[in-house]
């Protein structure tokens, strides 16, 4: 699971991300898990919420300061 976040952790800046196995993740084999984090990872990445604006910069011109 390591190498799977660290290969996809620049699309996941911001996120605090916590994994709770569940029974029968032992008999899934390794490549299986890589592919279903893998998507995950890709999906959560495409569902990144849009940084917060700061209102009370918006409108004022910074040349003019």
């Amino acid at each position: 699971m390591r190498e799977s976040f660290r290969l996809h952790q620049d699309a996941l800046v911001g996120w605090d991300i916590v994994i709770v196995a569940r029974k029968g993740l032992g008999d899934v084999e390794n490549p299986e898990l890589i592919q279903h984090f893998g998507k995950l990872w890709k999906r959560l990445a495409r569902n990144k919420p849009a940084p917060a604006v700061n209102t009370e910069t918006v409108g004022v011109d910074s040349t003019n300061a």
